[in-house]
This record gives structure tokens, C-alpha cells and sequence, in this order.
């Protein structure tokens, strides 16, 4: 199983999509207050993968400790995000994709993701209509969070979904 998550994490991400793992990932939580060690490698491994969310289910929606249950997943989360092969297989990932090869608006952004990246800016700030800039720029994988303006709000919460993304709705970004 830990093998064919992997493959499909990759081949999604090739292709720009998100990926939501959703597995159960801090089952044990759901009587206990503490994951075992192999649920927050799971977790952590996800992250590592590239994978754009982690979903819990049963641990937070029938379990004793939902609180402690989402801020588990969140340290384990952040710790992940943190570590440094992270950063790197995500440069690669972008490299790899070549400029030669993009449309116009694709160079466009990953320029912009590898000069945030060399000027140290706190975030990328896109506008987006129908969210469609904001997809493409998370596959590039920027190590800076995303900020992506879209006028509609269920644009918004779809865009929140995605790995390094925070959306804002507001109706005048058209």
C-alpha cells in the first residue's frame, strides 16, 4: 500500500492535481490521546510524498479527543513541511518540468515561485478568476505560502485545499 500511495501521489502531481490523503491516518486517537509512532510516520510520510491535505475522519467526528486529534496531525504536519527533502525533492519537482517546455503563463509563474524563493519573500500573492493560476502555481511547490484573491467563495475553499495555499474571497478581485 505504502508503495502505490506513493506512485499515485506522484503521477497526480505530474498531472496538477490535488491529492487528499484520507486514510486512517491517527486512528488510534479515536480512545486514545496519543497516536502510535506508525500513524504520525504515516502522516509525516504523506506530507513527504507530496501530498496536498491529510483528512481525518472517525478520530475527530466520533472520537474522544477531536482537539488533540487535529492538533497532533497539525505538528506532525509542520514538522514534515519543515524538513529540508522536502524543500529540495519540491525544487527538483520544478526543474524538472522545464521552461522550454511551458506555455507562456506557466514560465511566468514559475519564475515568479523561483524569484519569491531567492528574494526571501513571505508569500506569493496570486489573483485568480476561476482558481486556475493558483492550481498551476501549486504544482510548482514554492517553499512560500500562496495567497490567491478569487472572487468566488466556493473557488476559495477549493483552493484551500491545495498544499501551501490560502485563499481569500472577495468579489472585487475580478
Amino acid at each position: 500500500v505504502p508503495f502505490v500511495q506513493k506512485d499515485i501521489i506522484l503521477k497526480a502531481r505530474a498531472a496538477g492535481k490535488p491529492v487528499i490523503v484520507a486514510t486512517q491516518m491517527l486512528e488510534s486517537m479515536i480512545s486514545c490521546p496519543t497516536p502510535t509512532r506508525a500513524e504520525c510516520s504515516d502522516v509525516a510520510n504523506a506530507i513527504l510524498d507530496g501530498c496536498d491535505a491529510v483528512m481525518l475522519s472517525g478520530e475527530s467526528a466520533v472520537g474522544k479527543y477531536p482537539a488533540e486529534c487535529v492538533a497532533m496531525q497539525r505538528r506532525v504536519i509542520e514538522a514534515a513541511e519543515a524538513q529540508p527533502e522536502t524543500s529540495a525533492a519540491n525544487s527538483h519537482a520544478r526543474s524538472s518540468l522545464g521552461v522550454a517546455n511551458m506555455r507562456p503563463s506557466d514560465a511566468i509563474l514559475s519564475s515568479s515561485a523561483t524569484l519569491a524563493e531567492g528574494i526571501g519573500a513571505c508569500a506569493i500573492i496570486v489573483f485568480t478568476a476561476t482558481g486556475r493560476s493558483a492550481e498551476r502555481l501549486v504544482k510548482l511547490r514554492p517553499s512560500v505560502p500562496i495567497i490567491a484573491v478569487c472572487p468566488c467563495l466556493e473557488t476559495a475553499r477549493w483552493l484551500s485545499l491545495l498544499h501551501g495555499v490560502y485563499a481569500i474571497s472577495d468579489p472585487m478581485a475580478q
